[in-house]
């Protein structure tokens, strides 16, 4: 019991160092990015901007390190620690918000219930723009730095829950609303591994940081299409058309990973929202991945 319980306060004390490294490393980055682009604006000179670029890129360099210890602080023993990591993701008016709020107010079987935010939908309702997918190869890397920035907020935030639940006593359940992977629907192919590239992270090592996917297919595809609509969220502006290929390019980001349950679209709305429920108590009683109660 002893040694448990030193094992255990071992790893709380490696938890926080690693979310001060990361939080340290985030702000120390963005800094210096906002100071480079400051005195650029300011009429400094070319020479003077390349030469903050080259320090701020010599800041993003430590995130290398960084993430990796990011990695093992999410995907370490999520068994032993009665974590299990799901995912929902889906394209635009899918249900996850609806499925969300029906899991924030309750326990699933025995275990309590954290739901990540969506990262970007924070972002777009707070006032930056998205730069659009469809970057011309001059504004191609004020995208890569928009995703970018999004990426490492989106992993940040993620880190951070999983600390939190791991300061549990019980089984948690971490529910995703859209997780890293999201991101790469909605990039150029090339863009997306130059982001990968650069900041020294990989699609495995980023699908190994979730133990489960669940795909809520767009209402725009299918029998319900009609039922599509974009009132019900203010960062939401696709067309149904624009809905129904983001959902594809959403399944294709997450095709390779070994637990991506689809949940399509099959009767009415309330069929669909059991349908995922049921799905999601599938995954956390899965033995594989979560140990039984005591």
């Amino acid at each position: 019991m002893i040694i448990v319980l030193f094992r255990t306060l071992c790893d709380l004390g490696i938890e926080l160092l690693i979310l001060v490294f990361q939080l340290n490393v985030f702000v120390f980055k963005s800094f210096a990015d906002a100071l480079s682009r400051r005195r650029f604006q300011n009429g400094s000179s070319a020479q003077t901007f390349e030469t903050w670029r080259h320090f701020r890129k010599r800041v993003e360099d430590m995130l290398g390190p960084q993430q990796r210890c990011a990695n093992w602080h999410s995907t370490r023993g999520s068994a032993g620690k009665r974590l299990v990591r799901i995912v929902l993701t889906g394209g635009p008016c899918g249900g996850k918000s609806s499925v969300l709020e029906q899991l924030r107010a309750q326990q699933v079987d025995g275990a309590t219930v954290f739901c990540v935010p969506e990262v970007p939908t924070l972002v777009f309702t707070n006032g930056p723009r998205y730069p659009g997918s469809e970057a011309a190869d001059d504004a191609s890397e004020t995208l890569l730095e928009f995703e970018a920035n999004l990426m490492r907020l989106q992993l940040a935030a993620e880190d951070a829950f999983v600390g939190m639940a791991l300061l549990e006593s019980k089984r948690v359940v971490l529910v995703y609303d859209r997780a890293a992977l999201d991101i790469k629907a909605y990039m150029p192919d090339g863009l997306w591994r130059q982001l990968l590239a650069s900041n020294g992270w990989s699609e495995s090592a980023l699908l190994a940081r979730y133990d489960a996917v669940v795909h809520l297919t767009s209402a725009a595809v299918g029998p319900t299409r009609d039922a599509y609509t974009t009132a019900n969220n203010a960062a939401r502006t696709e067309t149904a058309d624009k809905a129904a290929e983001l959902d594809r390019r959403v399944k294709r980001c997450w095709q390779q990973h070994p637990r991506l349950h689809v949940v399509a679209n099959a009767g009415d709305f309330a069929a669909k929202l059991a349908a995922a429920h049921g799905c999601i108590r599938g995954i956390i009683d899965d033995q594989q991945l979560t140990p039984p109660l005591d």
